[in-house]
């Protein structure tokens, strides 16, 4: 969903999202891919679940890690979280 939608009114349903569990799976200094399980806390109480992978990269004038992008096909939505 998030990587997908990019909807206001989609948005304005989330009361909060939440990291539940991360795997790395390739880092260097300046790129890395990690895959990221996601727990969405919508206003009308349902907590669907997603992961996806993204592709990082290092940005070193603010020494932090910045998404460039989503792997295309790696979204997998989930009625329940778990970290498979």
């Amino acid at each position: 969903r998030a990587a997908q939608r990019v909807n206001d009114n989609w948005w304005d349903s989330i009361r909060r999202v939440d990291v539940y569990a991360f795997q790395t799976f390739a880092k260097n200094n300046s790129k890395a891919k990690i895959k990221v399980w996601l727990k969405y806390h919508m206003k009308n109480g349902q907590t669907p679940c997603e992961s996806l992978i993204f592709n990082l990269i290092f940005d070193q004038k603010k020494s932090t890690w910045l998404i460039d992008s989503v792997e295309p096909n790696s979204v997998i939505q989930n009625p329940y979280c778990d970290a498979r």
